[in-house]
Order: C-alpha cells, then structure tokens, then sequence
C-alpha cells in the first residue's frame, strides 16, 4: 500500500473490475480505478452517526494526487470535529439555490444573479463571463467562441440552458459586451464584486468566492461520469485536445457534456432534489436514447445523403 502520488496512481494498471489503491500515509484517502483505466480521488469516513460515507475529490488528472490529499485532509478534519463532509457539500448547493432566489427578487441584482448562475453552468472563469462580448456568443453553432482568455483563443461547448438564455436575452444595443457597465456602456459591468459580497453577506457563504463554482462544474462533471479530457474541453484548459489550437467546430459528445452538466446545474440553482448521478450510462437508458434516436418521424422521407450512405 503505497503513498498516493503522481508517479504511483500514473502506474496503476485496470483491472478486469474495479478495485482501489489506498494511501499509505492518509487513512480513508484512496483512488478507485475503473477497468476503463478512470482514476478517481476519494475520502472514505464515518459521520456523528457512525454511518461510512465515501466522498468524491476528483478524477486524477483533473486534480493531482497532491490537491486530491489536500481535500481529503480537510474533510477528515471536518470529521473529526463532528461535521459530514459529504452532507455538507449537499447543503451548500442548497443555500446557493436559496441566497440566488432571494437576490434575484431585488431588481439591483438581476444582473448579477445571471452572471453567477452563467458562470455556474459554463464552468468559465468570472472575468470570461463579466468581460463577454456579443461576437463571443454563438447561439446557432452552441459555443462560445472567446477571443482572448488565459490560455488564449478558445472555443467551448455551449450548455443548452445557456444557449435558451441568450436566445431569450436582448443582445441589441450598442455596447459590445453582453453585460455592459451600468454607467459605461463601453465597458463591462464593473459591480459585480461588490454585488457578490452583498449578496453573500450574513450567510453560511460569505466566504465562498467564484473560483469555487468553476470548481464545483468540474467535480460535477466528474460524478455525471466525464473523462478528464471532456472536462478538460468544457473548462477551456490549454491541455484540452479541443482548446489546444482555435478551431471552429465541436464534438458531439462535447455537446451532450454541455448539455448534461450545465442542465444539471440548473436543476439544481432552480432548488431541484436529484437522485441521479450519472447520465444515461446503465444499459436500458443508453437503449432507449438509441431507439429515440433512430426512430423515424411520421411520413418523414429519408434525406438524399442518408440515401447515399446507404446505397454505398
């Protein structure tokens, strides 16, 4: 039983089921390895109630061996003082949902509710939401197409939920950005911070900070059943095999992450009680999508190049 690092969870090889790789130096910190070769951070406990909870940190690769024990660490110290981890990541997502309902009711921070909840459902940095402009916004191709990020031009998926809402905002004006300034059109909208810390103020989550939310996109990500590389790809990380250059479409499958996670999300800001943590993975679900899928419409007429196929 080895101490979990970089170079040992990089070495360990699937198995034909899956089975786990303890840390030597942290008890209850484990990888969980998947016969597809998926490695996944975690903390196992017992809560007040003497009842064993395991606690997802993050596939490897998404996180390091060192961030994932960082977590862990903090968890079990979470435990030892009477806390459940696991119950209160559950209720964090609840008094979010909660604190944007209450917000959204003064008209002051309409904007600034949107913006959390884009950032929420995107997984994009603060500043690539606040600072975003009309021509970065693409509706009809369902990506955002950023000029200028950390890691430079990127192209990503675009979540229907957020693709709804810019088709339903007004886009028209003459500012570029999506969220003009309140006194400087010209520029982006310049209170956010402010409004942040007003909305959060008094609550369980004045110390919670944007970042977390980027973060929070990519742990759900990971629990929907998302390979790392996927993730990579709705983050925008440079590492990303889709943001590694500017192209100018995507995936498929890149859509239906999108589609996923950001609905989710959404569910969940609206106050939504979930039971299902992964998508469309058992059999008779991924049975009844193709059936769906290949089901023709009613005196539909196959188009000519499905014809072509085929004929060929």
């Amino acid at each position: 039983m080895p101490k979990l690092t970089k170079t040992v969870v990089d070495k360990v090889d699937p198995r034909d089921r899956q089975y786990t790789v303890w840390c030597s130096d942290r008890k209850g910190f484990g990888v969980s390895v998947l016969p597809s070769g998926t490695r996944t951070y975690f903390v196992d406990y017992r809560n007040a109630n003497n009842v064993r909870r395991r606690m997802k940190l993050g596939r490897h690769g998404t996180v390091t061996a060192e961030q994932a024990r960082t977590l862990a660490i903090q968890a079990l110290a979470d435990v030892a003082k009477g806390n459940d981890p696991l119950e209160d990541r559950n209720s964090t997502r609840k008094a979010i949902s909660v604190i944007l309902a209450k917000a959204a009711e003064d008209e002051r921070y309409t904007r600034t509710v949107d913006i959390i909840r884009l950032i929420a459902m995107s997984g994009c940095r603060r500043g690539e939401i606040i600072e975003m402009r009309k021509a970065e916004v693409d509706t009809v191709g369902s990506a955002f197409r950023f000029e200028d990020t950390k890691e430079g031009q990127s192209v990503r998926p675009m979540g229907l939920p957020m693709a709804e809402y810019f088709d339903e905002r007004d886009m028209d004006g003459n500012s570029p950005y999506v969220f003009p300034g309140e006194r400087n059109p010209d520029g982006p909208f310049g209170s956010f911070p402010r409004h942040w810390e007003k909305i959060f103020a008094g609550t369980e989550l004045a110390d919670l900070t944007a970042h977390v939310l980027r973060h929070s996109f990519a742990s759900l990500a990971n629990d929907l059943g998302f390979t790392e590389i996927t993730i990579a790809a709705l983050l925008g990380h440079a590492s990303g095999s889709i943001t590694s250059r500017y192209v100018h479409t995507l995936d498929a499958a890149l859509f239906m992450a999108a589609d996923t996670v950001s609905g989710y999300i959404q569910a969940l800001l609206d106050g939504a009680v979930l039971s299902h943590r992964h998508y469309a993975l058992d059999r008779s679900s991924r049975k009844a999508a193709l059936v769906r899928f290949l089901t023709p419409k009613p005196d539909a007429a196959a188009p000519p190049e499905d014809a072509d196929r085929l004929a060929a």
